[in-house]
């Protein structure tokens, strides 16, 4: 990156970096999302469908029996919101990834408060989920 010019912060994750340069989020839990050939979709309990996408989320990870997600709040916003989702279609093609996962619990909190140096908040989404 050329001097005096600040990174944004799709770059700064694509590095692997906070905007201090240091370890971020992301080289703790891992990141998939370069391997998502197409949406994830999650289901709302009243059966609206929810599509989430590379260009939408900072992070995904997925580990048996759960999905971490990292996305800009109002993102999150404008994408999920606060509602209780029932299922989810993993992007992945193949038998494992088949069929659809039952959520069993799922919890969204911020990770920065008003006054973080970032521009703006993000939201952390945990999903614990299972075979149907």
């Amino acid at each position: 990156m050329k001097r005096g010019r600040n990174p944004s912060k799709k770059e700064l994750y694509a590095l692997h970096q906070s905007y201090l340069g240091t370890a971020s989020t992301r080289d703790y839990i891992g990141n998939t999302k370069a391997n998502m050939p197409k949406p994830l979709c999650i289901w709302a309990d009243d059966g609206t469908e929810h599509l989430v996408g590379n260009d939408d989320v900072a992070c995904f990870h997925y580990h048996t029996g759960c999905i971490f997600l990292a996305m800009q709040r109002d993102t999150f916003e404008n994408l999920l919101g606060k509602q209780i989702y029932t299922i989810v279609q993993l992007p992945w093609e193949g038998e494992r990834f088949a069929q659809p996962y039952r959520i069993i619990e799922q919890q969204a909190e911020p990770v920065r408060s008003e006054s973080s140096p970032f521009a703006s908040d993000m939201v952390l989404c945990w999903f614990r989920v299972a075979p149907i």
